[in-house]
Parts: C-alpha cells; structure tokens; sequence
C-alpha cells in the first residue's frame, strides 16, 4: 500500500524535474522533464485517489462478509 513517504517523494520528483525543465536551454530535454514532472504529479494525484476511496472499498467489503 503507497504510503505518506511516496507521497512526498513523487512530489520532490516533480519539483526537481520542473527546475531542470525551466533550467534547460534545449527545448527537447525541457519537454522531457515537464512530462517526467507531470508523470509523478500523476502519480500524487493517483494516491490521492486510492487514499480516498480506499474507506469506501472497506466499508463495502466489510457489509459483504456480513
């Protein structure tokens, strides 16, 4: 199960990433960094998500059992 750590980890990912994409002066590598950096801000998103419905998936898995 993702954890508090991933979190925070895809986070620092696309924060460095979107600094090398602002820094870089080819155009290509900039491209590539701000869809690394949108590919672990996904990723957030993701786990966001799942945190989310994750009660709900319990809660329906526990009425089942009964």
């Amino acid at each position: 199960m993702p954890t508090h750590d991933d979190r925070e980890y895809f986070l620092k990912r696309a924060r460095e990433e979107r600094a090398i994409a602002n820094r870089s002066e080819d155009n290509s590598a900039a491209l590539a960094h701000r869809r690394m950096a949108d590919t672990y801000e996904r990723r957030v998103r993701e786990l966001e998500h799942d945190a989310r419905e994750m009660p709900a998936a319990i809660e329906v898995r526990n009425v089942a059992q009964q």
